[in-house]
């Protein structure tokens, strides 16, 4: 979707637009804009964080998981608050 994003302004000025609408409050819409949803998203420090060692050999320590359970429970919290109250 990022890509297609890129490649259409005119698709991304609607779905922001949709975005902004219909499921985002206002806090939500200045997040998405600014980029911190994103952040919350980014696949390469999740990965490289939280992610079994190659092939699963090995595994993460305690502490790892729990830092991994506590951004996930940090995450829905942070996210729960920009969307609109009648979704």
């Amino acid at each position: 979707m990022e890509e297609t994003l890129k490649q259409s302004p005119e698709y991304a000025g609607l779905m922001i637009q949709i975005f902004k609408k219909e499921v985002f409050n206002d806090q939500g819409y200045e997040s998405l804009i600014s980029g911190r949803i994103a952040e919350i998203f980014d696949q390469t420090t999740i990965i490289e964080r939280y992610r079994n060692p190659p092939a699963h050999t090995k595994y993460v320590t305690v502490s790892i998981a729990n830092e991994c359970r506590r951004y996930v429970e940090d995450s829905i919290l942070e996210l729960s608050k920009y969307y609109k109250e009648s979704l």
